[in-house]
Formats: structure tokens, sequence, C-alpha cells
């Protein structure tokens, strides 16, 4: 695991942890490795290599407590940095002796004596989650570079080098336009039944007759088969900052009252009435 990797993967899944206490950690992993000691205690000769594995189960050991004992114990155990660090194997204990009431002061000291070593085992992270955190990182530092008035900015890889489903579709109400939402994945008008977005339309248009749904799915290059977006690449859908040219238009029509259908009768009389809610036309996932 790449240190920008880790950074942001632990930032966005423990954002109560500082910038700060998240370096200590990766300055942590380089210490371990310059002090000879490796994950495993297997000796890995490339630096970069050796220092990456140890941040993959720092990031396991953080994910283990937050799983038997929440996110707020995995963001205290992320926070201790500011003290002292722990390798993973200790993590476990830790948790359970600050969930148990214990001061984060004690722990430099039970460190020492010995109380938090526990059979020394170092939690992993599946090849999957990586290739997440990874797509994650290359997706947000590609957000912060993207510029749209750049000629030269080149096109968006994730990680992974998949091709990427997304798809934009329009709602009208007697052929007005009513607003758009941007979606994860192809759709098919089949999909618009029921759908959330489509419903809200109605909702603020409770005198229309006749609901279109203009569908254009888009693929952004990349190897086939291909995935659909994820939600941390989601920013690049809304930004524009992947390809614009569909690949499929599919364009349909629902009769007022057949969406109303959708809604059930209870909602349906709630639309109809006189009193009707105000809503600003969003993205949906």
């Amino acid at each position: 695991m790449r240190k920008e990797v880790f950074v942001e993967a632990v930032k966005t899944r423990f954002p109560i942890c500082s910038q700060e206490d998240i370096l200590k950690w990766t300055d942590f992993a380089g210490e371990c490795v310059e002090r000879g000691k490796y994950v495993d205690f297997v000796v890995e000769p490339d630096t970069d290599q050796a220092v990456g594995k140890w941040l993959d189960s720092i990031c396991a050991g953080f994910l283990l407590v937050q799983e038997k004992h929440g996110i707020q114990a995995a963001a205290e155990i992320c926070g201790l940095s500011s003290l002292v660090c722990l390798y993973p194997y200790e993590m476990e204990a830790a948790a359970v002796f600050l969930t148990g009431g214990g001061s984060r002061e004690r722990i430099p000291g039970m460190i020492r004596e010995g109380e938090l070593h526990g059979v020394p085992v170092f939690p992993k992270l599946g090849q999957e989650e990586i290739m997440r955190m990874e797509i994650l990182t290359t997706a947000k530092e590609y957000v912060r570079k993207f510029d749209p008035f750049r000629e030269d900015m080149e096109p968006y890889v994730p990680k992974d080098g998949a091709a990427l489903y997304f798809s934009r579709v329009y709602t009208l109400v007697d052929g007005k336009m009513a607003g758009f939402s941007n979606c994860a994945g192809h759709k098919t008008l089949e999909d618009m039944k029921g759908d959330n977005f489509v419903e809200m339309a109605c909702r603020d248009n409770p005198k229309g007759n006749v609901v279109g749904v203009h569908i254009y799915n888009f693929v952004h290059p990349g190897k086939e088969p291909g995935r659909n977006v994820q939600i941390d690449e989601f920013a690049l859908v809304c930004m524009g900052a992947l390809t614009h040219q569909p690949t499929e238009i599919l364009k349909g029509e629902f009769f007022y009252g057949e969406v109303m259908g959708w809604m059930g009768e209870e909602r349906t009389s709630e639309i109809v009435s006189d009193e009707k809610e105000m809503h600003m036309p969003g993205l949906s996932l």
C-alpha cells in the first residue's frame, strides 16, 4: 500500500483523525523497516514494499477494531500516534482497554510492561479492498488537478484500468425539463419505473400529464468488461471529467397517472393535493 493511499483511506474512513496523527503512522512504518522489523517477520529487501506491508497491516488493524468495537474506538487507536504507535497485533487489546474506560495515557506504559502483547499475527487487507482504496486515491488525486479549461489535460485512468459505466437521466414533464440525475452504471427505461428522481419530478409538477425520460448511457474508455463508477469516482461524473459522448440514448414517456401508481395510494393523495412540497433538482446514485 502506498503512503498516499494509506493517508487517503484512513482520512476517509475516520474523518475525526487528524492529518498529523495519520502521518505519524506512516513515519512509524518507515522506522520499523529502518530497524529491521518486517511484517510476518519475513525480510523484504525492497524498502517501499516493506513499508507498504506495514501500512497495509496497520490499516487492517484499524478496520478490525472498527468491526469489533465501532468507529469511535478505531479512531481512538489511530489518534494514539500522538503518544505512541502500536504494532497491529496490539491494537485489539488497546481497544478493549480504552472502551472499558481506560486512560489513553496508560497505553505507553502498558506497552513497556508487555501488557498489550498478544499473539503476533499481522492482520491483512484483501486485494479487493486494497484496489478499492487505490481507486479512491487515484480518483481524488485527479479531482484535485482537473481543469476543464486545459486542452492538454490527460484523461482520467482508474487504477484498475477498467472502462467506466455511468448515465445521465433527464426528466421532462409535458415536454418541459424538470431536472436530471447522474447515475452509476447504465440505465434502461424499465429501470425508471419507480425511480425516486422521476417521482420527485411529479411531486414538483402535480398538474402534469406526460412524463418524459431521456437516458444517456456513457462508457469512459478502458479495459472491458468494465464496471460502474464507484462512489469515490462520482465527483468526476458531476465535474464532467469523464467522456462526454454517449454510447446509447433511450427515450420514453409515461403517463402522469402511471407514475402516481408507482408511489402508491397514500403518496398519490399527498401529491395531487394543493399542498405542494418544493424540491431542487439533484443528483442520484
